[in-house]
């Protein structure tokens, strides 16, 4: 069975010249796929891409292409705001912190 290996294992792998032909690569195929999917309001979004110097997410956001309806829906891969990551979970035993604890649940009756 072959096995897929993620990018972020990979790009250690490659220098810096290897990187920047990489990264000139991906720009144009971001140029031609915004082109034909979306015509000229996709080709607005490539200053903002020229910007972006994370290989990986130039991937993603070159295979987020195929499925995004609008370039709205495309520039959120790169400005959208990340949410925090879940805290971890708690042991067997461990009490949660006071302020985690939800409030005691009223009844169904609403008070007027």
């Amino acid at each position: 069975m072959i096995e897929a290996y993620p990018w972020e294992e990979i790009m250690p792998l490659f220098d810096d010249a290897d990187r920047a032909h990489m990264e000139g690569l991906l720009l144009v195929g971001l140029e031609v796929a915004l082109e034909l999917k979306f015509g000229a309001r996709g080709l607005e979004l490539m200053p903002e891409i020229r910007e972006i110097p994370d290989l990986i997410l130039l991937a993603r956001i070159f295979a987020r292409i195929e499925t995004a309806r609008s370039p709205a829906e495309v520039r959120r891969m790169w400005t959208r705001k990340r949410r925090p990551k879940p805290a971890q979970a708690m042991t067997e035993g461990e009490a949660p912190p006071e302020a985690a604890t939800p409030a005691p649940r009223r009844s169904g009756r609403r008070r007027s």
